[in-house]
């Protein structure tokens, strides 16, 4: 079985277009060798994986998928209907043709996110953390790469500029046609106001993205991965979403590393890796035999140094301090599948 074709978060249900290559479609097998209610049902099934999250994707159980496909008779037209679908590691049904689509309007939207972020933060003079999605759009090129190399989203500008390592252009702050805010067309007043504003953000505190960190001494993802490559995982990805919510959850790049050696032993993949490692952690946290604690006894309780620490963050930043738990409870491990045995 396959690495399932696109990213798990890959979610366009707010994209109400599935772009059709019509020429394919009239030509493919599926619709030269299907009859009426089958070309219906592949079409169907089609339409419906747009908006499945991951998109592109389907359930492989055939009560939905006749629920789906719109047919009183699934079983019948469902060799023809399903052609071209693939069974991949996670237990869902992908189609190569929709995952290319799919990836394509992906990445567009993650780009736009990434542009939206790095032109507010030139804007409003703040910092953004754009890591996560920086990875995500690579993880989403790496897919599509392997998909549809000659995809002409490899030949956008700001695709082309993130792969390289710079932000894309943001629009203009005069694009509505306003003059330029500069001196030469600043009333002295105004010019005044200007400088003594000037002043004031010099001298008032920053409070930097990192100082909202209430865990520094956390991995980051590029560390986890040298470590699982290391272990003969090849294809770990720094920007994988799952691996980046299990560091968030205090995982340790020396279990990440155990379960890619024993997942590259049996011939799995990353993914795979991965929900290995959660899967063990929430074994380990029912006997309370976590890393760093000792078996039996509840967590620690905060320690002084975080505490001191969250509290100078509610003070700078009151609105971010109060969205983020300083604690991370088990059940984040949750949200991540079991690896599938």
């Amino acid at each position: 079985m396959t690495e399932p074709l696109v990213p798990i978060e890959c979610d366009l249900r707010d994209f109400p277009y599935l772009p059709v290559d019509v020429q394919r479609l009239l030509t493919s097998e599926t619709w030269v060798l299907g009859k009426g209610d089958e070309r219906s049902a592949a079409m169907a099934l089609w339409l419906q994986s747009w908006h499945q999250v991951p998109a592109a994707s389907l359930p492989d159980n055939d009560r939905m998928l006749g629920h789906l496909a719109q047919v009183a008779n699934w079983k019948r037209v469902k060799p023809q209907a399903l052609r071209g679908w693939v069974l991949c590691t996670d237990g869902r049904l992908y189609h190569p043709v929709v995952a290319e689509k799919a990836l394509e309007a992906w990445v567009e939207k993650l780009v736009n996110s990434f542009s939206g972020s790095i032109g507010n933060a030139s804007r409003w003079g703040i910092e953004v953390d754009t890591a996560t999605t920086h990875g995500q759009i690579l993880f989403a090129l790496q897919c599509l790469r392997n998909l549809a190399p000659q995809s002409k989203v490899f030949k956008k500008k700001a695709v082309a500029k993130i792969v390289a390592g710079s932000p894309p252009e943001s629009p203009p702050d005069n694009a509505g046609g306003s003059p330029p805010d500069d001196e030469k067309h600043r009333p002295p007043i105004a010019r005044e106001e200007k400088r003594r504003e000037g002043i004031n953000k010099a001298t008032a505190p920053r409070t930097d993205a990192r100082d909202l960190d209430l865990d520094p001494g956390k991995p980051s993802a590029g560390e986890a991965c040298k470590a699982m490559k290391r272990a003969g995982m090849a294809d770990a990805n720094p920007g994988h979403p799952e691996l980046l919510a299990l560091l968030d959850a205090g995982i340790t790049v020396d279990e990440l590393a155990s379960a890619a050696a024993d997942t590259a032993a049996s011939g799995k993949g990353f993914v795979y890796a991965l929900r290995t490692a959660a899967g063990r952690r929430r074994d380990a946290a029912k006997v309370g035999a976590l890393p760093g604690a000792a078996p039996g006894r509840p967590p620690a309780t905060e320690p002084e140094w975080r505490r001191e620490q969250r509290e100078r963050v509610q003070q700078a930043a009151p609105y971010a301090a109060a969205r983020r738990d300083t604690t991370q409870p088990q059940e984040v491990f949750d949200a991540l599948p079991p690896a599938t045995r």
